[in-house]
């Protein structure tokens, strides 16, 4: 195939640096990050709200923009609703601590849960196998709890989250939305 696998990654140069020491570059689609199922980055942190923190480029700049968390984020120790972020932050979710840089272009992966599901993807479309499994990959995808083929040959997901496709984070909605692209009709 020639097309880019991870056609949706286009670099920002934006990235953080996980408190584990794992560096994250962040896509120019933006990144969700919590820890409900339809985050982009899941932090495992009781104190971290399902959907906490979306960063997503506004107007050409990135910007952090709290999602109506329980415990709030701080950004370089100040409670922020929404905010610009310069070249270099320390960002505090729950008891998460994270290091903001626009800087050095670190080249955006896709998160591991992800790009698995993603490659299952591609290789059922490949095998043209798409009833039962793709079925369970795009769940998987959507984070989303059934889907089905409904009478008329569309597609209907369902979540638990009440939000639906609404919880879903810009990288993981990116990564739906060109699966279901090549979805067979």
């Amino acid at each position: 195939m020639d097309e880019p696998l991870y056609p949706w990654l286009a670099p920002s140069g934006w990235s953080l640096l996980l408190s584990d020491g794992q560096c994250v570059g962040v896509p120019a689609c933006g990144l969700l990050l919590g820890r409900g199922s339809g985050c982009d980055l899941r932090l495992d942190d009781p104190d971290v709200s399902r959907r906490h923190l979306l960063i997503a480029p506004l107007a050409g700049h990135p910007w952090a923009i709290d999602q109506g968390s329980s415990n709030g984020s701080l950004v370089d120790g100040m409670a922020l609703e929404r905010r610009r972020l310069g070249t270099r932050h320390e960002i505090v979710l729950g008891n998460t601590f994270l290091e903001w840089e626009i800087g050095p272009e670190v080249e955006p992966v896709l998160p591991l849960e992800l790009q698995e599901s993603w490659i299952r993807w591609r290789e059922c479309l490949e095998r043209k196998r798409f009833a039962k499994e793709g079925l369970e990959i795009l769940c998987a995808l959507a984070a989303a709890e059934s889907a089905r083929i409904g009478p008329h040959g569309g597609l209907a997901l369902s979540w638990r989250d009440p939000m639906g496709s609404e919880s879903l984070g810009p990288l993981r909605r990116a990564v739906l939305d060109a699966a279901l692209a090549q979805a067979p009709a």
